[in-house]
Parts: C-alpha cells; sequence; structure tokens
C-alpha cells in the first residue's frame, strides 16, 4: 500500500510540474505564402503560470535585406 501511495504521490508532482512551465506559441501573419515587399508579422503568445509586473525583453532583431519593427 505503502508504494502505491508513493507512486500516485510522484505521479502528482509530475503533473504539478508540468502546469507550471511557460507556453510559448509562435504563428506568421499571412501563415500562405507571401510576396517580395510584404508585410509579414510574427506574433508570439506567451502565457505564463505566474503574474508578472513587466513585459519581458525582446532582443534586437538583424535579419539581412528585411525592416524588422518591434512594437
Amino acid at each position: 500500500m505503502k508504494r502505491v501511495l508513493t507512486a500516485i504521490y510522484c505521479a502528482l508532482l509530475t503533473l504539478t510540474a508540468r502546469a507550471q512551465a511557460p507556453v510559448v506559441q509562435a504563428h506568421l501573419q499571412p501563415a500562405k505564402s507571401v510576396l517580395v515587399g510584404q508585410p509579414v508579422r510574427l506574433t508570439v503568445p506567451l502565457y505564463v503560470p505566474i503574474y508578472f509586473i513587466g513585459s519581458p525583453d525582446f532582443p534586437e532583431f538583424e535579419i539581412e535585406n528585411a525592416i524588422v519593427v518591434l512594437p
């Protein structure tokens, strides 16, 4: 019985640790083909399990032959 309770406890700890991990998703708008000179928007939603005061600091993007504008 003690082994069963220990196994259940370990499983619950694993689920709790997994639930607290941040979730990052990314997608492009438009998602289909893009023509030369057409603007493309990269959207990165970030879901965190805690409340934070400020927005994250994103690094400056330097892409060859592209104009990058951060909001």
